[in-house]
C-alpha cells in the first residue's frame, strides 16, 4: 500500500529506499548473518541455530530480561527520518512514532540538520506534521474500537490543534473536527458515568454539554451541532446524562438554559429545585418551584407539580384546587381513589408526592435513588419545622419570585403553544408523547475519518446505550412496583374497591389511624403550628365556599413579621463569629481528609456545592489509601453581609495553611505544600446557623 497522498514525493521516496535497502541486507546471506548477529545476543542466536549445548528454551530467551537481551535498533540516515516513521505507522507502532517525533516538533533546528535548503526544510516540517497527526488519529481509532472515547477525542484534539496551529492541510483538519463534535456525546457519558468520577471529569462533561446546547441554541434548537442528532435523539440524550448528574449540577446547566428562554430546561429546573428543596430539608426552594410552576401553567398542565410543592409548604387548600385543575385523570383518579374516608385529598396527595419523587424525580438524579420519599420524614425535620412555623409563605419576598419565575418563561418559543407538536418531547418526562425514539445500538460505532465524501448521521446516536444499565424503552418490566411513565402513569396502582378496603385495612394494622384521625395527627406531628396553616385548616373544615388564592402575599401579622426579624438578628456574622466558622472549617477539613476519613464532619459547617466537591475529595483520597495533615494560622480581614439577605455573607480571610500528604503510610514532600493564602469563604445561614458554600483563592 502507498501512504496518504498528502505525503510529498521525497517523503514516500524516503519510505522506498528503506524497503530497498531492507530487501537488499535480507536476500544477501552474508548480509543476512551479520544483521542477525548485529540484533539477536548470542545466547539468543544458539537457541535459533539449535546449540544442542544450550538448555535454554526459545521462549526462555524471549522472556530474558532486557538487561541481558538488549532492544533491537536500527541505525538509519537522517534523510530516512519521514520514511522510518511511516513505516513504524504502518506497523502500528503509534505511540513509538510520537515519540521519535516529538523532539523534532519543538523546533526546526533538528530538522535544520539534515537539510539547510529553505524549500526542502518546509516540505520536511509539513510531512513530519502529517506524520504525528496520522500517529494520533490511528489511536483515536483503536480508542473508538475500544469505547475509551475521552482518549479518542484528546488524540483528535491534538491532532487538530496541531493542524490548525501550523495552518496546513485544511480539508483534513476539517475531517478531523466533524469527528470531534460526533464524538463528544459519547464522551460525555464516559466521563459521567465514570465510578468515583473526579470533579475535573465532570466539569469537562459539562462544559461539552453546553457547548452543544450553545451550538444547538438550547435544548429545544434547530441549529446544527455536528453530533449527528437530529432534536429528538438529543432530547434522548439529554435524558439519558440526567441520571449520572447530581441535582447541583443539573441547577447549573437547567437555571442557565432556562434563561434563553426554554420551557423544557425550565420544567427540568423546577424539578431540581423540588428535590434539593425536598432532599436538602429546605422549604425555600420549593417555594421559588412552586412560583414558576405558577407562571408554566399557562403552557402546560403542570397543576399536579404545583400540588406537590403546596402539600410541601403545608398549603393543603390551593394543593387540593391544583388536583381538581389537573387534566392528568389517571394521576388525579389515584389520588381520589387513596384518600377513600378522608375530608380531603391529603391521604392520596401524599402517597402520590411519595410514588413521584421515587419514581420518577429521583431516578433521575446520580446518588439519589437510595433517598428517602417519605413526606413525613421531610416535615419531621427541625429545620422544615422551624421555617413553617416562624416563617410563613407570606414571608417571603413573592415580588422577588414572580419576577425570577417571569424570567423563565417570557418569550417563550411559540411551538410550545402547540398541543399537537411530538418534535420536542423528553422520554419519561412531564412533556411526553406517546412516541418514542430507540437509538441504534447494533451495529458498532464507526469513524468517518479521511472519509472522501464525510456525512454525518442525522437521527441516531450510535452506541450510546452500551453506558447504559437500562433500556430506553423503560426499566419498568424489572420492577413492577414502579409507575408507567406515559399517559397510563398510575393505572397498575388503580385497584378494584375489594383490593383498596383490603389494603387500607392492612395499612391500618402497621398504621392503626383512620383516615380523619391521621390527617390530625399528621397535622400535629408535622408541625404545623404556625397562625397560617391554623387558619388554612379552619377555613377548609368550615367555610366551603370561602375562596383564598395562596399565590397571593397573604397579610403579614405583626407577631410573625417579630419572629421574622428575631431570627435574622440571631447568630450574627461579627468578626469574632468569621474566626470561628473558618476555625471549624479547617477542623473539619483535617477530620475529612485525615487517616480516620471522617466525612461527617463536613456535613456541621459546609452545605453544597461545596459539601459535595470535598465529599469526592475524601473519597479519592480514601481509594489512594493516602491522608492529609494540616496546620493553620488564621487572621480575618474582611466580614460583610449582604444588605439584602441577611442569611448571606462572606469573610475574607488570611491562612496560612501546611500540608503533608502521605500515601500508604509514608510521607510524600512532593504532594505536601506550605502556602499563604487570601481566601474568600462565601456563606448562608441555614436554621440559625453559618455554613459555607463556596470559597474563592483570591491571590
Amino acid at each position: 500500500q502507498m501512504p496518504r497522498h498528502e505525503y510529498s514525493d521525497s517523503a514516500i521516496a524516503s519510505r522506498q529506499d528503506l524497503i530497498k535497502q531492507a530487501y537488499n541486507v535480507l536476500r544477501n546471506e552474508k548480509s543476512r548473518q551479520i544483521y542477525d548477529q548485529q540484533l539477536f545476543p548470542p545466547h539468543t542466536e544458539s537457541v535459533i541455530n539449535g546449540d544442542t549445548e544450550t538448555q535454554m528454551s526459545v521462549s526462555d530467551a524471549i522472556t530474558l530480561d532486557q538487561r541481558e537481551i538488549p532492544e533491537p535498533t536500527i541505525d538509519i540516515d537522517n534523510n530516512l527520518l519521514i520514511g522510518s516513521l511511516i513505516l513504524l505507522q504502518e506497523l502500528g507502532e503509534y505511540e513509538l512514532v510520537l515519540t521519535i517525533a516529538q523532539p523534532y516538533l519543538e523546533g526546526k533546528e533538528k530538522l535544520a540538520q539534515i537539510t539547510n535548503n529553505t524549500d526542502e526544510l518546509r516540505i520536511l516540517w509539513q510531512d513530519l506534521v502529517l506524520t504525528v497527526t496520522n500517529a494520533h488519529l490511528d489511536l483515536a481509532r483503536e480508542n473508538w474500537q475500544q469505547q475509551e472515547y475521552e482518549s479518542a477525542s484528546n488524540n483528535l484534539t491534538s491532532a487538530y490543534n496541531l493542524l490548525d496551529t501550523e495552518n496546513l492541510f485544511n480539508n483534513l483538519r476539517k475531517e478531523i473536527d466533524l469527528d470531534i463534535h460526533k464524538l463528544r456525546p459519547y464522551e460525555v457519558v464516559e466521563l459521567l458515568s465514570k465510578e468515583n468520577s473526579e470533579l475535573k471529569d465532570r466539569q469537562k462533561a459539562i462544559a461539552i454539554v453546553e457547548k452543544m446546547l450553545n451550538s444547538r441554541g438550547g435544548i429545544e434548537g434547530a441549529k446544527e451541532d455536528k453530533s449527528g442528532l437530529d432534536k429528538q435523539s438529543f432530547l434522548q440524550f439529554i435524558q439519558q446524562i440526567r441520571t449520572y448528574l447530581t441535582p447541583l449540577e443539573q441547577e447549573y446547566l437547567f437555571e442557565k438554559e432556562s434563561k434563553r428562554p426554554s420551557y423544557l430546561a425550565t420544567h427540568l429546573y423546577t424539578n431540581v429545585l423540588i428535590t434539593r428543596g425536598f432532599t436538602e430539608k429546605n422549604p425555600e426552594l420549593i417555594i421559588k418551584a412552586k412560583r414558576i410552576l405558577n407562571s408554566l401553567h399557562n403552557y402546560q398542565d403542570v397543576a399536579l407539580e404545583g400540588a406537590v410543592c403546596n402539600l410541601l409548604l403545608g398549603n393543603i387548600i390551593q394543593a387540593e384546587k391544583l388536583v381538581e385543575q389537573s387534566q392528568e385523570n389517571n394521576k388525579v383518579k389515584y389520588i381520589k381513589e387513596n384518600s377513600q374516608g378522608s375530608p380531603d385529598l391529603v391521604p392520596g396527595l401524599i402517597l402520590y408526592t411519595e410514588k413521584w419523587l421515587e419514581t420518577e424525580v429521583f431516578t433521575k438524579f446520580k446518588n439519589l435513588n437510595q433517598e428517602s420519599s417519605s413526606v413525613q420524614k421531610y416535615f419531621d425535620n427541625s429545620r422544615v419545622q422551624n421555617y413553617l412555623e416562624k416563617i410563613s409563605p407570606s414571608d417571603v419576598d413573592l415580588n422577588t419570585l414572580d419576577q425570577e419565575a417571569d424570567s423563565f418563561i417570557s418569550d417563550l418559543p411559540e411551538v410550545i403553544h402547540d398541543p399537537n407538536n411530538e418534535n420536542l418531547t423528553l422520554e419519561n418526562d412531564k412533556f411526553s408523547t406517546t412516541s418514542k425514539i430507540k437509538l441504534n445500538t447494533e451495529k458498532p460505532p464507526t469513524m468517518n475519518l479521511f472519509a472522501s465524501n464525510y456525512q454525518t448521521e442525522e437521527s441516531e446516536l450510535i452506541g450510546l446505550n452500551s453506558f447504559l444499565k437500562n433500556n430506553l424503552e423503560g426499566d419498568s418490566s424489572d420492577n413492577s412496583q414502579k409507575l408507567e411513565n406515559n399517559n397510563g402513569l398510575y393505572e397498575e396502582e388503580v385497584l378494584t374497591e375489594d383490593e383498596l378496603l383490603e389494603n387500607i385495612e392492612n395499612a391500618s394494622k402497621t398504621n392503626p389511624k383512620t383516615p380523619l384521625i391521621g390527617l390530625l395527627i399528621f397535622i400535629l406531628l408535622l408541625s404545623f403550628l404556625s397562625f397560617l396553616a391554623y387558619r388554612l385548616w379552619n377555613r377548609s373544615s368550615s367555610t366551603n365556599n370561602l375562596q383564598i388564592s395562596l399565590t397571593e402575599p397573604l397579610i403579614q401579622l405583626p407577631e410573625e413579621i417579630a419572629a421574622q426579624d428575631l431570627i435574622l438578628a440571631e447568630n450574627p456574622l461579627t468578626a469574632q463569629t468569621a474566626l470561628s466558622i473558618v476555625r471549624q472549617w479547617l477542623e473539619a477539613k483535617a477530620q475529612g481528609t485525615g487517616p480516620n476519613y471522617n466525612i461527617d464532619a463536613l456535613e456541621t459547617i459546609l452545605t453544597d456545592p461545596l459539601l459535595t466537591i470535598w465529599r469526592g475529595n475524601i473519597i479519592a483520597l480514601r481509594n489512594q489509601n493516602a491522608y492529609r495533615r494540616y496546620e493553620h494560622d488564621i487572621a480575618i480581614e474582611g466580614v460583610s453581609v449582604n444588605p439584602q439577605n441577611n442569611n448571606q455573607g462572606n469573610i475574607t480571610a488570611r491562612v496560612k495553611e501546611n500540608s503533608q500528604f502521605f500515601r500508604n503510610g509514608n510521607l510524600d514532600n512532593s504532594r505536601s505544600y506550605e502556602e499563604d493564602l487570601l481566601v474568600r469563604y462565601d456563606l448562608i445561614k441555614i436554621n440559625n446557623q453559618w455554613f459555607i458554600r463556596n470559597t474563592e483563592i483570591i491571590n
